[in-house]
């Protein structure tokens, strides 16, 4: 067997790159070996990545090989993984191309993360484009906080990221795939325009997340998850939650906002919400708004308004924070009722 030379990463790591295609154009004797590493642990491959010597990484990516998919000693990645990290988009296509082994990057997710996450968490749309071209790329592969590259994305704030992942070629359910967190992280950091394109994406708003998005304060929000809910079988369901989630949350402007438009049943349970919660601004706001009509008006739509306020009543503590006035108010109604 004949001896290789172990040469060629460290003309690589010299960086002088008429050296470098010398050494690769000339038939060497021993011949080179593409699978040596330097002091450091890296192939020529992965210096050449990690230099961003995209000509000589090209030329070598070209040769094939197992070089392709060894790892860092150092760093712990593969090519892939490296190549993503440093932002090497026409090296990242190579690799592709050349079909390597871990393109999930399972191995690496164990240090750093794997090609998908470390892509959608920096905001490299492009470089998402570019994997997502890979038909056994795993989409549900997470951090080590088990986040999705959508949820990562969302995070991030980036729009285009999001959209690149939400028109996967080979994902027709992204809501199966991932869940209900992306909806979270995006009410929670008030994106609406992310929020509009996961709804019509199909993704689904519970109420929780509905509360969490009033709770906010940010009433775009809101508008959004109401207005694109109408086209989910949940729509009339979840907008009766709004109401209700307000009044427990005690927001007195969305509470006025959403109360206009309100049955009987949303207004009764919203105020039952409201005086469970001790949050009276909000109860006189609901009751006030029926004082217009007859009291008798009032009890016949809130069949339980009554008791509640009698428990109010006679219950020291949860009238501490209410107002003489409002105190009076619901006294003379629960007096007229009993």
């Amino acid at each position: 067997m004949h001896s290789r030379s172990t040469l060629l990463p460290y003309v690589v790591q010299a960086g002088n790159p008429q050296s470098i295609s010398l050494v690769l154009s000339i038939d060497c004797k021993p011949s080179l070996s593409y699978l040596a590493r330097s002091r450091q642990g890296k192939t020529a491959l992965l210096a050449a990545i990690d230099l961003g010597d995209v000509d000589t990484a090209l030329k070598l990516i070209d040769r094939g090989g197992q070089q392709i998919n060894l790892r860092d000693i150092g760093l712990g990645w593969r090519p892939l993984t490296l190549a993503v990290v440093r932002n090497q988009e026409e090296i990242v296509k190579g690799l592709i191309t050349k079909k390597v082994s871990d393109v999930n990057g399972y191995e690496d997710s164990k240090y750093h993360g794997a090609p998908l996450i470390l892509a959608a968490r920096s905001g490299r749309y492009r470089l998402v484009e570019i994997l997502l071209t890979i038909k056994k790329l795993d989409r549900r592969v997470a951090d080590r906080k088990l986040r999705t590259a959508l949820d990562l994305a969302v995070i991030a704030g980036c729009w285009r990221t999001v959209h690149a992942l939400l028109d996967d070629p080979f994902e027709r359910d992204c809501f199966a795939t991932y869940g209900h967190n992306p909806m979270f992280h995006a009410i929670a950091s008030g994106n609406v325009n992310i929020v509009e394109s996961l709804i019509q994406k199909n993704f689904a708003v519970i109420p929780p997340y509905l509360g969490k998005a009033l709770q906010s304060g940010k009433e775009a929000v809101v508008r959004a998850l109401l207005t694109g809910q109408a086209q989910l079988a949940s729509a009339q369901w979840l907008a009766r939650k709004a109401l209700a989630c307000a009044a427990e949350g005690g927001l007195l402007h969305f509470v006025e906002t959403l109360l206009p438009g309100a049955d009987s049943a949303e207004r009764h349970e919203a105020l039952l919400c409201a005086v469970e919660k001790n949050h009276w601004g909000v109860a006189r706001l609901i009751l006030d708004d029926d004082r217009a009509r007859e009291a008798d008006t009032i009890f016949s739509e809130y069949p339980f308004a009554s008791w509640y306020l009698l428990m109010a009543r006679n219950n020291g503590e949860a009238c501490d924070g209410a107002d003489f006035d409002f105190k009076s108010y619901c006294f003379c109604l629960a007096e007229r009722e009993f």
